[in-house]
């Protein structure tokens, strides 16, 4: 189990993917500092980061109620912070080496067209998804968390429009999400040409990394979001 004392070197020797977790907070993998205090020089939760790395080694088992205790806002952030690092470091690199496998056999293996089709659909699909996530649901709970924590004076009529709004997304977002995954298994069942076996096998382990990852995002956003808005909604008898 990795703790707060443990630096970022270190956690990285216990699992070279942690360092998607890292990157997405611009924690430097070299630091032998603990993730304690790297942590709080910049502003972040070290309690948070370790529940994230911890759950991350396991992603078919994750323990929700180990982020039940985190404030909405920390919890915001964290997925804004992977939607960002999805669309501008995971994605594009994946898609760099699909087009390097193109490069190098696209008179021989005509169906890597079909291969980097498929997946400029699913990047688009997910950066979509994304976007509508950010526009629908991210802003209605932090004005339902503002409302409850600050005492701002929410409009109640803006609050159930945007609940009206949040939760046909989230609904939706279910579909959207199993579409997903058809396509992401049918890019995993592509053959690779045989003589270049290597490239594709780093796309193969990207693309594993990448579905880890977002189970732990989709687990976080349907059973830990989720439920704190019910429960704020609650607070305030929103109907």
């Amino acid at each position: 189990m990795i703790s707060i004392k443990n630096s970022p070197s270190e956690i990285l020797k216990i699992n070279k993917q942690n360092e998607h977790i890292l990157n997405r907070y611009d924690i430097p993998h070299k630091s032998k500092k603990s993730i304690e205090k790297t942590s709080y020089k910049k502003d972040i939760n070290p309690d948070f980061i370790v529940d994230v790395l911890n759950s991350f080694e396991n992603t078919e088992n994750i323990d929700h109620k180990l982020f039940i205790k985190y404030r909405v806002p920390l919890i915001i952030d964290y997925l804004e912070k992977s939607h960002l690092y999805y669309r501008t470091k995971r994605l594009p690199e994946i898609e760099q080496n699909i087009y390097n496998l193109i490069t190098k056999f696209e008179d021989k293996k005509p169906l890597l067209y079909l291969f980097h089709y498929f997946f400029k659909v699913y990047q688009s699909e997910l950066c979509k998804h994304f976007k509508e996530e950010e526009e629908k649901v991210f802003p209605y709970a932090l004005n339902l968390y503002n409302s409850i924590y600050f005492k701002s004076k929410a409009d109640n009529n803006l609050l159930k429009t945007q609940k009206k709004i949040a939760i046909e997304f989230m609904k939706s977002h279910r579909k959207q999400e199993n579409d997903l995954k058809v396509l992401h298994k049918a890019i995993l069942k592509y053959s690779p040409p045989a003589n270049n076996l290597s490239i594709y096998q780093i796309i193969l382990s990207q693309l594993k990394s990448f579905q880890q990852d977002l189970n732990l995002h989709a687990s976080i956003e349907e059973n830990v979001l989720e439920t704190k808005l019910i429960s704020l909604e609650s607070y305030l008898n929103l109907k």
